[in-house]
């Protein structure tokens, strides 16, 4: 039971990661047609993330 639940959150984080680094990359907001539809939207949150991220560093540039 507990491998699997392991197994589980380690797809969670792996999603999200992914999502996170699309959206740090400028890729485009399209979740990977292979990713299961039970990541999808693990895999936005990240890709989500990433885009707030930068929003706040660039917010951060401007005003130095």
């Amino acid at each position: 039971m507990s491998l699997e639940i392991n197994d589980g959150m380690e797809r969670i984080i792996a999603a999200f990661e992914d999502g996170w680094a699309s959206g740090a990359m400028l890729g485009l907001r399209e979740v990977p047609s292979a990713l299961e539809p039970s990541l999808h939207d693990f895999w936005l949150d990240g890709f989500e993330a990433a885009i707030v991220e930068r929003s706040i560093d660039d917010i951060s540039l401007t005003v130095h």
